[in-house]
Order: C-alpha cells, then sequence, then structure tokens
C-alpha cells in the first residue's frame, strides 16, 4: 500500500513538473510573449535586457518587424552605429512611413559620415511631416552648396518666427553658410530668446563662439547645453571632450564615469573613457574601458575599433591590423572601418592597400570628407595631383570650419603643383579676407606670389606674415631671400639684424646674416657672420 501511495506521489510530481515544463517551454518559444517581456524591459530603460529578448524574438522569428525596428532604436540609443545603420536601413525598408526610425537613420548616417544619405533621409521626413523641427536642422546640416542651402529655405515656411527655436537655428546654419557670421549670432540670440534653456541653443552658441574664437564663451555655453542634458547623452561627452582639450582631464573622466555608473549600457562614454585612459599613457587601462564595451557586445564594432587603436597606441601595429582586417570581413563595407583600417596600412607605410581600401570607402561614400582628404594627400605624394584637386573641389562646398582650412590649404597645393598658380592665390586670398589676422594666409600667398614672379606682392605679403609673428625666422628667410633677389640688400641687414636681438642665443639669425653677406659676394664678412 505504501509503495502505491509512493508510486502516486512520484507519478503526480512527474505529471506537474512536465506541465510545468511544457507550460515555461511553450512560453519561450512564444515569440509574441518574449516581445512583450522586451518591451517591458524597453518601457523600463533596461537596454541591455530588452536588446536580449529581441534577439531571443530573432532567433525565432528572424523577419520579425517589431524586434528589428526596437534592435534598430537600442542601438543607436546605445550609442553603436554601425550596429543600429543595419537594423535601421531594413526597418526604413519595411515601414517608410516611421518617421521616429527614419530621424534616428539619419541620425546614424551622419555620426559615419554619410551626409548626403543623411541629407535624403531628411528630406524624406520633411515631406511627409512638415513640422519636424530636428529634421529641418538636420537638413540644413547636411547642406553645403548654394543650391542645397536654396533647398531649405521654403521647408522654413512651415515654422512661426515668433515662437520656432528650429526655425531661428535653421536660419543661423544658413547664414553660417553663407558667411555672415553676425547673422548667424543674431538668428541663435533669436532662438535663445524663445528657449534659454534649450540645449540645441547653447550648442550653436558654442559653436559660433568657437569658430570666431572666443574660447571661454564657447565653453560656458557647452557646460549650458550639458546640464540641460542630464542621463547619457552627446553634450554631456562633447563637453567632457572639450574639458580634456583644456587641460582638465580629471574633471572630464569625472564626469564621464558618472555617466558609466548611472548608465552602464551607454557604450561611447566607455569609449571616451578608454580615449582618456589612454592619453594618460595608460593603455592597459584603456583595454579594460573596451573590454566593458566588449562583454555587452563580443562583435561591437565600435569596441573593436578602439581596441585596434589602443593596440596602435602600444605600437602592436600588427596586431591592430589584424583586429581591423577581422573587423572588416564581420562588417564589409563600413564606412569607418574602412577608414581605420586605411589608416593602419598608413601607419605601416602599405600606401598602396592605403589607397585601395579608401578607393573602396569612397566608392561606397562619395566625397567623405576625412577618406577624401587623405586620398587626396596620397594622390599628390605620388603625383596625382589633377585627380587630387577634382576630388577636393567636390568635397569644399560641404567643409566648414577647421577642416574647411585644412581642405582649402590641400586644395591649395594641388593647383600649385599643376601650375595653376592663380587659383592657389585666391584660395589664400579668401581666407585672408574672412581671417586677416591669421598670419599662415598672408606667408602662403606671398609664396604663390614670388612663384609668379610678383616680387612687389609677395614682399607686403611677407611683412604682413610677419607683422602677425615677428619673431618667426621661416618668414624672416623668404623676405631675405626676395630682397636678395630684387639686390635690396639694406632691408635684407635690417631684417637679420631684428631677428638677432628677438633671438640673442640662437645661430639662425647669424645664418641670413651671412646669407645675404653671401649674395653681396662679401666673403670675409659671410665666414665672420
Amino acid at each position: 500500500m505504501k509503495n502505491k501511495k509512493k508510486l502516486f506521489v512520484t507519478l503526480t510530481i512527474l505529471v506537474v513538473t512536465v506541465g510545468s515544463f511544457v507550460a515555461l517551454s511553450a512560453i519561450i518559444k512564444n515569440p509574441a510573449r518574449i516581445a512583450a517581456r522586451a518591451d517591458q524591459y524597453y518601457s523600463e530603460k533596461s537596454l541591455d535586457k530588452a536588446r536580449l529578448e529581441y534577439m531571443n524574438v530573432l532567433k525565432r522569428d528572424g523577419k520579425n518587424p517589431r524586434a528589428i525596428r526596437q534592435l534598430g532604436l537600442i542601438w543607436s540609443e546605445m550609442g553603436s552605429p554601425l550596429q543600429a545603420g543595419a537594423f535601421l536601413r531594413h526597418s526604413v525598408e519595411t515601414d517608410p512611413d516611421d518617421l521616429v526610425v527614419r530621424r534616428e537613420l539619419a541620425k546614424i548616417l551622419v555620426s559615419t559620415g554619410q551626409i548626403p544619405a543623411a541629407r535624403e533621409q531628411a528630406l524624406t521626413i520633411l515631406r511627409q511631416d512638415p513640422a519636424d523641427g530636428e529634421a529641418l536642422l538636420m537638413l540644413a546640416n547636411t547642406s553645403g552648396t548654394p543650391e542645397q542651402l536654396a533647398e531649405v529655405t521654403p521647408f522654413t515656411e512651415a515654422f512661426d518666427p515668433a515662437s520656432s527655436v528650429y526655425y531661428h537655428l535653421t536660419a543661423a546654419i544658413l547664414a553660417g553658410r553663407q558667411g555672415d557670421l553676425p547673422g548667424a549670432l543674431l538668428s541663435i540670440e533669436k532662438a535663445a530668446s524663445i528657449n534659454p534653456l534649450s540645449a540645441p541653443v547653447q550648442l550653436s552658441l558654442s559653436a559660433y563662439y568657437n569658430i570666431v574664437k572666443y574660447p571661454e564663451k564657447s565653453m560656458e555655453a557647452l557646460q549650458k547645453a550639458s546640464d540641460l542634458s542630464p542621463g547619457p547623452t552627446s553634450a554631456r561627452l562633447l563637453y567632457a571632450k572639450a574639458l580634456a582639450g583644456h587641460g582638465k582631464s580629471a574633471e572630464a573622466i569625472g564626469i564621464v564615469r558618472e555617466i558609466t555608473e548611472s548608465s552602464r549600457y551607454f557604450l561611447p562614454a566607455w569609449g571616451l573613457l578608454a580615449e582618456l585612459t589612454l592619453q594618460g599613457k595608460d593603455p592597459k587601462g584603456a583595454m579594460t574601458m573596451v573590454n566593458e564595451i566588449l562583454t555587452r557586445d563580443s562583435s561591437n564594432p565600435e569596441g573593436h575599433l578602439l581596441r585596434a587603436g589602443i593596440l596602435m597606441a602600444d605600437n602592436k601595429k600588427s596586431e591592430a591590423v589584424q583586429e581591423l582586417e577581422q573587423l572588416n570581413r564581420m562588417y564589409p563595407g563600413s564606412s569607418p572601418v574602412l577608414l581605420a583600417l586605411a589608416k593602419s596600412y598608413l601607419l605601416t607605410e602599405d600606401n598602396t592597400r592605403a589607397a585601395s581600401t579608401l578607393d573602396d570607402l569612397l566608392a561606397r561614400v562619395p566625397n567623405h570628407p576625412e577618406a577624401t582628404v587623405i586620398k587626396a594627400r596620397l594622390d599628390l605624394a605620388k603625383g596625382g595631383a589633377a585627380s587630387a584637386s577634382v576630388s577636393l573641389e567636390k568635397l569644399l562646398p560641404q567643409q566648414k570650419g577647421p577642416a574647411l582650412k585644412q581642405t582649402e590649404l590641400l586644395l591649395a597645393q594641388s593647383y600649385r603643383a599643376q601650375g595653376r598658380l592663380d587659383e592657389a592665390a585666391a584660395i589664400f586670398e579668401k581666407q585672408i579676407a574672412a581671417a586677416p589676422d591669421q598670419s599662415a594666409p598672408h606667408f602662403m600667398l606671398g609664396i604663390i606670389q614670388k612663384e609668379q614672379g610678383k616680387i612687389p606682392e609677395a614682399v607686403a605679403s611677407m611683412e604682413k606674415s610677419q607683422k602677425l609673428v615677428p619673431g618667426d625666422l621661416t618668414i624672416t628667410f623668404q623676405l631675405i631671400e626676395l630682397d636678395i633677389a630684387r639686390k635690396d640688400y639694406p632691408s635684407a641687414h635690417q631684417r637679420a639684424a631684428t631677428q638677432q636681438k628677438l633671438h640673442p642665443d640662437d645661430w639662425a639669425p647669424q645664418y641670413l646674416e651671412g646669407r645675404v653677406y653671401s649674395a653681396e659676394e662679401k666673403w670675409a664678412e659671410a665666414e665672420k657672420a
């Protein structure tokens, strides 16, 4: 009897256990229930958990549109553009009317340097929703040519100038693109009068003051933008980067650590922490930060890019190249990966593979800014000035700030190499008109005028450059050479004497004095100098 009772209890437990297992198995295998759990995690901002659950949905239903959409948004919020881009593109193709996804995709495209594609997304959004202010700003920011800028203006008509921050920030961008900096500031100030607590307004003020060389005001506005953007935001990371750039690395690290502690899923914060740690000459510590990224996602492309950068900084160049080549196989055609791979080839002096990789990138993303500039340098080095100038001319309209000056300088070099001296001179004349107190454009204009045989004009340009930087011996050398060319030896001696007073312990001014005596064929004085 006891054995029968024991058997009955055992069977009952087995039936209940099996029943529970079957019920649990049904729940696990049910994509709808997994998706509901993922949605709950997403609403609670438990992004790591939500991501894993949506991936579980895809394991059972590889084309589930909801899971694909949410994974794209999650990766974007976690700060992983390459991962996000793949899911968001697929989602846009599935549901072209989902403007939330299009907006995120546009941001991802900008962050990966795909400016024309981002601009197309912004246009599509505005055509469907003319009142989308973020899309309006995106359109303005991705417009460079006069034709593109003209296309922006009609979209501003949907916004009320009396109440719309977006209207005035867009007007500021358009004014800045046309070189009207006072007009840009006026528009930003109007936006600030509407909403002084807008982070985009403060970011715009920071950018303006940075352009006009007011670093203190730029930092002040950037700090306000950071304070107005609590949580894991790009504004806070920008402020941290700026602090580090001003030598306040400890304060910068403090801000980033605060983000990683409150929002551990935010991968760009770990990435910036790794960069700051590497700047402190601690590659081992930096690698620890990168591992925080890769433990969350072993195939995370940004994490592997950082890892390659740390290996390169630690002089483990072959390992870095291997890391990037493997990453390129994982994410074929990715712009950031191809760019990093090309740079690694350059650092290992493999210019042929670097050029080939850059060609691949530019075939996928025409006018990619950094890739275009690097490829132009390679072309110039091997005598391909004509092809360099063609690519730089196409890039120029979409450049701004320091990048614009860099592109203009390289374009001027390509013009010089082709003997197109008038076009090279025009570039520096434009720079002088925009910033007459900068020495370098006057100097470069003088060099070109010298090559053109315009000696008086070259002297005048060089003297303007020298006035801005009185102690620069390179400028003095060029002026003395010009004086010698026109046999104005008294002026040459005077310039050398001036530099001897400014640099009493330097041998270079003595050399310059000897150079003048040699030109006069006064050999005894030359030897004495």
